[in-house]
């Protein structure tokens, strides 16, 4: 059987431009030139393949830009028909010295969840049934405080990572950890001359369009990973956009968007099919 493709966005402005005054513009709703290229943009591109992918939507910025901006974007992916799932960075909230979830003891941990799940429970009417912590931060702790807040889906598990502090776990195989169904992130061994960008040199790497380029991952699809369950297909909201060291936008990156609209052609033409994780777990053989 082949793989089961889920397709994963972390919709963020993410902590490299956390504290510019226009990071929420640039790369949570990747404004440019009066469009939009951003998380809206990945969902309604999404619709025209009749794909439902799982948004982790850092709602924690809420309290940055105001609840009004988060509940509109995570409203109009319910209205697109998406799956709005949450993502912790809790230094937008809460402590800006501590960016990583397992810096946070349980008790905290259980309150940063509880927040983050409540507020799209309000905006959208669903309570998030998938989690994955910010820069893959999450510890058992982390599992521990999913599981009283009712959510039993984790996607944080990143081999290699050292802000990942979840243990013994397996590679790209699905593992049931305090009443928590752990889908690893998806991860290929290195492989010199495919990285469109430089990458640290890493024994694992994850399945991300703005790592490798999606000609690429067509191969690792059909041929490396061809015996997995499971591919879990990465981006972010601002995989699109083009920045340049100092995270001020240069333009938008036409020539990816092709080639990522190439891929999904190519992977609905050779039958793969495309889940949620949720739809996933309850349909696992």
């Amino acid at each position: 059987m082949k793989p089961k493709i889920i397709i994963t966005i972390d919709a963020e402005t993410g902590e490299k431009a956390s504290k510019l005054q226009n990071g929420f513009d640039n790369f949570f709703l990747g404004k440019f030139n009066g469009n939009e290229y951003g998380v809206i943009y990945i969902a309604k591109l999404l619709n025209e393949f009749n794909i439902r992918a799982d948004f982790f939507c850092n709602v924690y910025e809420k309290n940055k830009v105001g609840e009004k901006p988060i509940a509109q974007i995570i409203h109009k992916l319910s209205e697109l028909n998406q799956s709005v799932q949450l993502h912790t960075h809790p230094g937008f909230a809460y402590d800006p010295n501590r960016r990583n979830l397992h810096e946070y003891n349980l008790e905290e941990q259980i309150e940063i969840i509880n927040d983050g799940a409540k507020f799209i429970e309000k905006g959208i009417g669903e309570y998030p049934n998938s989690h994955r912590a910010g820069m893959y931060s999450a510890d058992n702790n982390t599992l521990k405080a999913l599981a009283i807040n009712n959510i039993l889906i984790d996607s944080s598990f990143l081999p290699d990572n050292k802000n990942c502090q979840l243990q013994n776990l397996k590679i790209n195989e699905i593992q049931s950890l305090d009443k928590i169904k752990e889908v690893p992130i998806t991860v290929i061994k290195n492989i010199d001359g495919y990285k469109s960008i430089p990458f640290p040199k890493k024994c694992w790497s994850k399945i991300d369009v703005n790592l490798f380029h999606p000609y690429f991952i067509y191969y690792a699809i059909n041929h490396i990973l061809k015996k997995e369950k499971y591919i879990i297909l990465f981006l972010h909201s601002a995989s699109f956009i083009i920045r340049n060291k100092k995270n001020a936008v240069t333009g938008i990156n036409y020539k990816l968007i092709i080639a990522f609209n190439k891929l999904i052609t190519k992977l609905q033409e050779d039958n793969f099919q495309f889940y949620t994780l949720e739809n996933f777990i309850n349909n696992e053989k």
